[in-house]
């Protein structure tokens, strides 16, 4: 869906009024304005059944890990940005910022989909099948 379908579908018969304004007569910071009111709420329609399975009782912890480090940077005496937990078998891994991106290619090779971070004070988890996040 391009911007002019989603703002006719957005203001429906307001759009096709003959004295509405044309797409071409807003502003940009309506259009800036518009896309992300458009895309908040686009995302809340969307639904992952991977994040939906888990809530806090089940998902594996930051708190079970005595070092954080990233197991498969570790083996190649590489750096990571970030560190990601595998919430199906709990491999700690580098994020997408990291220059090896673990976290990414161990999802490709396995589908264990969804991680969490494992940062101190964020918690949220992300779902690579889906591209889709959630706060916990």
């Amino acid at each position: 869906m391009n911007f002019a379908q989603a703002a006719t579908g957005c203001f429906g018969d307001y759009a096709q009024e003959k004295d509405a304004p044309l797409i071409s007569d807003f502003t940009s910071a309506s259009i800036i304005l518009f896309t992300v009111v458009f895309y908040q709420g686009y995302q809340k329609t969307m639904t992952c059944e991977h994040l939906n399975n888990l809530t806090v009782e089940n998902l594996i912890s930051k708190a079970a890990y005595p070092i954080f480090r990233c197991e498969e940077c570790i083996k190649i005496n590489s750096r990571w940005v970030h560190l990601r937990i595998c919430q199906t078998c709990g491999k700690m891994l580098c994020c997408d910022s990291s220059e090896h991106q673990h976290a990414r290619r161990h999802y490709e090779a396995t589908n264990h989909a969804v991680v969490s971070s494992a940062e101190l004070g964020e918690q949220w988890l992300w779902c690579f099948a889906d591209e889709q996040g959630k706060n916990y």
